[in-house]
């Protein structure tokens, strides 16, 4: 009887120990598939909502790329002769890198902050634009800017282009390193590589092949255009390049987009 009783010791022991294995083999899998998407400050998911859109249930724009810590690593390294990628807020060309910057006696920490800071002026609230002049954090910045009250798509529409333009002239023009930065980069095409964006980005990752031709782009890259041209005029200027550098890319990729009315979303 003792022999019985240890036998089914022993076997009941082993499947205990392949339980709890299953168990934590399970567990580690969710917390690597929920890690390739949280690494903003407060969670969330990463670049995914830079410009209004994310990866969660009930989102009518599903992800079209499934981003992962390498992928992003990835985002800024590869090279291309026509584009020069970015994405995350680690570049510099991104809205939500933080630099210092002023503009007409204001004082900014992200273009994403005085973008929404415009948008909130645009539409005469206030009380939430001076609610984003306090705030130094972009996701938070960004987030104040979609409760801006009165908001109109269309005339959102006329005046986006020159806000971004603006906040990164002087994003650039003030800080010395990232002008050279951004200098460098020509004359590729800037590409904002956010396989989630399809207004501001291309809804494409830089690691995709499909990103390599303008034409399997899913997006418009309006961030991408509008930085091109903010370079260019920059350029000019200082007499680096011919004066017939394209100045007006993201102005023609904005008269492309046909369902502007949801831009509420990408801003």
């Amino acid at each position: 009887m003792g022999l019985i009783a240890f036998c089914i010791y022993v076997v009941y022991t082993e499947f205990l120990v392949n339980v709890i294995s299953k168990i934590f083999q399970i567990k580690s899998s969710l917390v690597m598939k929920e890690g390739h998407l949280d690494r903003n400050e407060g969670g969330g998911t990463s670049e995914t909502v830079e410009h209004g859109i994310d990866e969660k249930p009930g989102n009518d724009i599903p992800a079209l790329y499934d981003a992962t810590y390498s992928d992003e690593e990835d985002d800024n390294t590869v090279e291309h002769q026509e584009f020069e990628f970015f994405w995350l807020k680690s570049s510099p060309f991104s809205q939500w890198y933080r630099t210092h910057f002023v503009i007409e006696d204001r004082h900014f920490v992200t273009a994403e902050q005085f973008m929404m800071h415009q948008k909130a002026v645009t539409f005469k609230d206030f009380e939430t634009a001076d609610k984003i002049l306090s705030e130094k954090n972009p996701r938070k910045q960004q987030k104040l800017g979609r409760q801006a009250r009165n908001f109109n798509p269309q005339k959102w529409k006329e005046v986006c282009l020159n806000i971004v333009k603006k906040a990164n002239y002087h994003k650039f023009s003030q800080n010395v390193d990232l002008k050279n930065h951004l200098f460098s980069t020509y004359p590729k095409i800037l590409v904002e590589a956010s396989p989630y964006d399809r207004i501001w980005g291309i809804g494409r990752a830089a690691s995709d092949p499909k990103a390599q031709n303008k034409e399997t782009w899913l997006g418009h890259n309006l961030l991408g255009y509008a930085l091109t041209d903010v370079r260019n005029k920059m350029m000019i200027k200082e007499n680096i390049i011919p004066t017939d550098a394209p100045t007006c890319l993201a102005e023609a990729a904005l008269i492309d987009i046909e369902n502007f009315d949801s831009i509420e979303r990408f801003v």
